[in-house]
């Protein structure tokens, strides 16, 4: 499982930074000032790094426990 933490350590921030670039390129052209645009993109990113630790997290259990029940 540790192996499966350490690459959701090292993707998670690739996966936050493109939701964050996707994110915040899309609303600040619906918007005049850089402040929604920056708060949307960062909800974004943090969303977007937690679930890929989880999911990496939740691979690594499951990878786990099917090798020690087989």
């Amino acid at each position: 499982m540790r192996l499966f933490v350490v690459i959701g350590l090292c993707f998670s921030p690739l996966a936050a930074l493109a939701a964050f670039l996707i994110t915040y390129r899309e609303y600040a052209h619906h918007y005049s000032s850089k402040g929604p645009p920056l708060k949307h993109g960062l909800q974004a990113a943090l969303l977007a790094f937690v679930v890929f630790l989880v999911v990496a997290v939740v691979v690594g259990l499951l990878i786990g426990w099917a090798v020690r029940t087989s």
